[in-house]
């Protein structure tokens, strides 16, 4: 019995220092993906918008090579003066995101779709939309789209995510 004892100790000692390895490992991925923050606003023409469909409010691009993890993306619906609550009051508004899986053609992620939200509800009001992650070779666009045309209006929108590396964000203008 003595003998394996020194065996077991020694076995002990080597796992243990495999596992100190391996969240080494996993704490140096973390030091380089940090969080990273977008903010800009997203201008809705009337004129230039066709409202019985859904319209772009920002699409977001990972760098080559470089995942964006835990995504998301939030959208001021009262923008003093010129925000939605400011200038609809009966029209809804409602936001979905889609994602090129495939790389050419935009898939829209049925978990994204929001409830109409009115003009009056708006006031004091975001909208919180959780992408989870956008692969390397995907890209994701939120979308909205209002019950009825009325007049333009601003979104303002902030993104937080992790990353490695800077995403392209781009807000419609």
């Amino acid at each position: 019995m003595r003998r394996y004892l020194p065996l077991a100790a020694i076995l002990l000692v080597v796992c243990g220092m495999g596992l100190a390895h391996a969240v080494d490992r996993q704490d140096r991925f973390f030091d380089r993906s940090q969080v990273r923050v977008f903010t800009g606003d997203a201008s809705c023409d009337t004129a230039d918008q066709d409202w019985t469909s859904y319209a772009s409010v920002c699409t977001i691009t990972p760098a080559t090579g470089h995942a964006l993890q835990n995504v998301e993306v939030l959208i001021d619906l009262a923008k003093a003066t010129s925000g939605f609550a400011a200038g609809h009051t009966s029209e809804t508004i409602t936001f979905i995101v889609a994602r090129k899986v495939d790389g050419s053609n935009y898939r829209v992620d049925e978990q994204s779709d929001t409830t109409a939200i009115s003009g009056t509800n708006a006031a004091g009001t975001c909208v919180r939309l959780n992408l989870g992650t956008v692969g390397a070779t995907e890209c994701a666009v939120v979308k909205c789209k209002v019950s009825a045309e009325a007049t333009d209006f601003d979104l303002p929108v902030v993104i937080y995510y992790r990353s490695a590396d800077q995403a392209t964000v781009g807000v419609v203008e």
